[in-house]
């Protein structure tokens, strides 16, 4: 185990395992494939729930 003096000396992080200091530091981000899907899925969700509105309002008349 290796102490990093930049971080105060307290912390025994391993300089060669950046992942055992909590994480990579860059966030993820999805794929454009990712948020094309999920945006035809809210599509299609909007689409329905109009269409039922439609039909729900036709049989009352």
């Amino acid at each position: 185990m290796v102490r990093d003096p930049g971080n105060g000396g307290g912390n025994p992080c391993h300089t060669n395992l950046p992942l055992a200091c909590g994480g990579d530091p860059s966030a993820p981000v999805p794929e454009p494939a990712a948020w094309a899907l999920m945006l035809a899925g809210f599509g299609l969700a909007g689409a329905t729930l109009r269409q039922r509105r439609r039909a729900m309002r036709l049989q009352h008349i």
